[in-house]
This record gives structure tokens, C-alpha cells and sequence, in this order.
């Protein structure tokens, strides 16, 4: 069997559509030969916040293009019952990872790197985690959700205790975190 690259925005969302398996999803990423061309009609910037910017959503997955400014970043957070993989389609993301502290009222940092271009992140349902462009130049990145992000939780503990709260993320609405 011959595996053709995936050329277009549309074609990359057509193979999802047909996905059987929850690993099967990061089988058709390999596959991306999309340009940053085009994704640009995808690309919203804005300077007070990341931009998120809806390409599909079915019952099964949720795609997205992040869009970030110089120094923009998320909040420390999870994506529920969500696997994610994410990619940027050009610049490159900070990339920190979270555990709870043994006592449960604190996080421990794990990780911190760079995500690049070449590169794909994944997070399982337990990833505490934030992105943020530490970089001098804009960054757009492809977000893969298996499940839809419905709910989240956000992790603050900038005064010493940590304090969750979820957020719901409305289907129709564009979910800035």
C-alpha cells in the first residue's frame, strides 16, 4: 500500500475524519507535508493574547491554529480527557510540564524545552502543562485534540498553595486560556 503525503489543510482533515484509533491520529501527522502558506488564512494575531483558530471539530477531534505574539503565553493547565499533539508550523514554543507535589497543594516543574518546527509534542490526559513563545519572532502551531477540549483545569499556585478551577469551553466559542 502506497501512504501519500498530506498536502492541504483540507486533505490533513479529511485522514483524520477516517482515524479508528486514538494512536492512529499521530500516524497521519507524519504524514503533513502542508506548507506555512497554506495555513496563513488559518494565522489571527493579536497583541494582547494567542489567537486560537478552529479548523475542525467532530466528536472525535479538534483542530486547531494557535497564532502567538513575542512573550505570549498560556496558563498553567490540562486538557481534561484530551490527548493532544502539537506542532509549530513556523517559530518555535516553550514547552514546561507539571507534576502535583506529593502533599497535592503545589506543582514541580519537570520539564522545560523548545519545540520546534520538525517536532511534535504530545500530552496524555494527565499533562499539566504551559506554552509560551520566549522567542523573538511570532509562532503558529498546529494543535491536534483527540476529544474535543471541553473542560479544562487551571493550575495557580502563585502564592504558594495551589487552587484549581475548571473552565468549560463553549463548542461554538473560541477558548482562550
Amino acid at each position: 500500500m502506497i501512504v501519500k503525503n498530506i498536502n492541504t489543510p483540507k486533505e490533513l482533515i479529511e485522514q483524520l475524519k477516517r482515524v479508528e484509533s486514538p494512536f492512529g491520529y499521530f500516524e497521519v501527522l507524519q504524514r503533513m507535508d502542508i506548507t506555512r502558506e497554506a495555513f496563513e488564512s488559518y494565522f489571527t494575531w493579536n497583541d494582547e493574547k494567542y489567537t486560537r483558530n478552529c479548523l475542525a471539530r467532530t466528536d472525535d477531534f479538534e483542530l486547531m491554529v494557535m497564532c502567538w505574539e513575542e512573550g505570549q503565553e498560556t496558563r498553567i493547565h490540562d486538557y481534561g480527557d484530551a490527548m493532544a499533539w502539537i506542532n509549530p508550523i513556523c517559530g518555535s514554543l516553550r514547552e514546561e510540564r507539571y507534576l502535583l507535589s506529593d502533599n497535592g497543594t503545589g506543582l514541580v516543574k519537570v520539564s522545560s524545552l523548545g519545540v520546534g518546527t520538525a517536532e511534535f509534542s504530545f500530552l496524555h490526559t494527565t499533562g499539566i502543562h504551559k506554552y509560551s513563545n520566549d522567542y523573538e519572532s511570532r509562532t503558529a502551531s498546529l494543535h491536534l485534540y483527540v476529544k474535543p477540549v471541553k473542560t479544562r483545569k487551571i493550575y495557580d499556585c502563585s502564592d504558594g498553595f495551589c487552587k484549581t478551577w475548571s473552565e468549560e469551553c463553549e463548542d461554538d466559542s473560541v477558548c482562550i486560556i
